[in-house]
């Protein structure tokens, strides 16, 4: 068995690691979206308030829990207890209600592609994130007047359950069950709704397809001459996303496609660019946007899970508190605590490690602060 001072050790470093790349990254995602206008979709804006509630929340949450497990100061002065857990509350409240404006927007995405631009406007869509902040300062501020309170743990400021149980169920029911409900079933809407549109989409006959240059590409070429090439031998040399385009064109292209020895036949330049009977290029462009919502949607649902994989323990720890189901040893508050502050570097990593713009960004941002120490 670990004992007390052991567990404090962990806790410490653990918290320590997460402040400085809740901090850096956090920030670093701020930063990135702020200074590139390609970046400021309707997506990243949503995203963008997700980093400043984190940020917030590792600034005010986690340094205090950090704080509190060297100094027992936050348990005799009451009133900054009552400050750090309402702001605490305040930051995962926003963080929460985010991710379920962020699913609403992904399936409006999908759904109603056609007038999503409309429903959307930057003015609308910073109207809707002040609007989440607004709701979750209703939904922290009862305590301060007197349902329920906040109360110093072992481990950080939070809502004393065993007060106002009526608080509790309103909290957990707007905190975690009703955007669980909402994120579940609007992600798996939109997962039915993507496989529907995709069978459609790549259906039709396909009239144009772009590939990305081979590393065969004669340059100072503006027209190489026809010539036949089998389809393996051009798919080894393209990117994944374009190698997903030839597939799905060649499982469904119209019936009087070449084939050769029963193998598939394409009519290419010496670029290396498919070359077909072409009217106009929508179609392609339509498949294409239909793989970018399939990887913006996906990199979204694995932010959510993560989320909700670091507040679960916390959420269940405080209801078996709240109806006084004995725990002997608070190691579900501890580790709960420590995947709550976990939480505050997955959302950003996460997200940045699935888009290349963020990766690239992150580089460059990366490079230009290392340079310096570099030449010092």
């Amino acid at each position: 068995m670990m004992r007390s001072k052991d567990i404090t050790k962990i806790t410490s470093v653990h918290y320590s690691i997460c402040i400085f790349l809740g901090i850096i990254i956090n920030s670093f995602v701020i930063i990135i979206i702020l200074k590139n206008k390609k970046l400021q979709t309707t997506t990243n804006f949503f995203i963008f308030n997700l980093a400043i509630a984190d940020l917030l929340f590792t600034v005010f949450g986690i340094s205090a829990i950090f704080y509190k497990g060297f100094a027992k100061t936050l348990s005799k002065e009451n009133s900054i207890c009552v400050v750090i857990g309402f702001f605490t509350l305040l930051f995962l409240t926003t963080s929460i209600w985010t991710l379920v404006m962020i699913s609403i927007n992904r399936y409006l995405n999908v759904a109603k592609a056609n007038i999503i631009k409309t429903l959307y406007t930057r003015k609308k869509t910073v109207l809707i994130i002040g609007s989440v902040w607004i709701f979750s300062v209703i939904i922290s501020a009862p305590p301060l007047i007197g349902w329920s309170e906040f109360k110093s743990t072992s481990s950080f400021c939070t809502i004393n359950g065993k007060k106002n149980i009526s608080y509790t169920v309103f909290l957990g029911l707007l905190v975690y069950i009703i955007p669980m409900v909402f994120l579940a079933s609007l992600y798996m809407r939109i997962f039915f709704l993507l496989n529907k549109v995709e069978k459609k989409k790549l259906r039709r006959s396909i009239n144009s397809i772009k590939i990305a240059d081979t590393a065969n590409k004669i340059k100072n070429s503006d027209e190489a001459p026809v010539e036949l090439i089998n389809y393996q031998d051009i798919k080894k040399s393209l990117s994944i996303s374009d190698k997903k385009v030839l597939n799905y064109y060649n499982k469904y292209k119209n019936k009087d496609s070449t084939e050769k020895d029963n193998e598939k036949v394409f009519t290419v330049n010496y670029l290396g660019i498919p070359r077909l009977n072409i009217k106009d290029n929508q179609q392609i462009f339509a498949i294409k946007n239909h793989f970018k919502e399939v990887r913006i949607t996906k990199r979204l649902m694995v932010l959510v899970l993560g989320f909700f994989f670091c507040w679960t323990p916390i959420f269940v720890g405080a209801i078996l508190y709240s109806f006084n189901v004995d725990l002997k040893k608070p190691y579900l508050t501890t580790v709960g605590a420590m995947w709550v502050c976990l939480s505050t570097t997955l959302n950003p990593l996460i997200y940045s490690a699935m888009n290349t713009s963020f990766r690239k960004y992150f580089g460059q941002i990366w490079k230009n602060m290392v340079k310096p120490i570099k030449c010092w």
